[in-house]
């Protein structure tokens, strides 16, 4: 009868290590592929594209303009504080505070940020781009305060 019992404990703890690989691994794939697929792949370009169908594409990327001085840049309110982007995979910048407004561009990771509004009751932060100057809405927890 030992020798039963024995060999009953083996396999329920060979079952259950085998379960438990294989959700650790399961959980891993999953989150690799949510890593890579959160990246937009760029815009195909087709041959038979009118000129007018590319210029009414609000997916195209704008055009590259010269930079612009520093004097231009518009002057930070009073309750903003510089932070950093803490997201690997970067964040999307939308137009207002929920995932069902349009997006507006996006931001890299440790890319610097200007923080404009925190209101307390939403799960959402807007932000100015130090770098590009778009302000948009981004999920909160995603950044970290810029040490000087």
């Amino acid at each position: 009868m030992s020798r039963f019992l024995l060999a009953l404990s083996k396999l329920i703890l060979g079952l259950a290590c085998a379960i438990m690989l294989l959700s650790v691994a399961s959980i891993v794939t999953v989150r690799y592929f949510m890593g890579r697929l959160a990246v937009l792949p760029p815009k195909p370009v087709y041959t038979n594209e009118s000129a007018e169908m590319k210029a009414a594409d609000p997916v195209a990327p704008a055009p590259v303009a010269a930079p612009q001085p520093a004097a231009a840049t518009p002057p930070p309110e009073a309750n903003s504080y510089p932070a950093v982007v803490t997201q690997p995979i970067g964040l999307v910048l939308r137009q207002g505070p929920g995932i069902d407004r349009p997006q507006v561009g996006g931001l890299d990771y440790k890319e610097a940020v200007l923080v404009l509004e925190e209101p307390a009751n939403q799960g959402w932060v807007k932000v100015r781009s130090v770098t590009s100057g778009k302000e948009g809405w981004i999920k909160s927890g995603n950044l970290r305060p810029a040490s000087n």
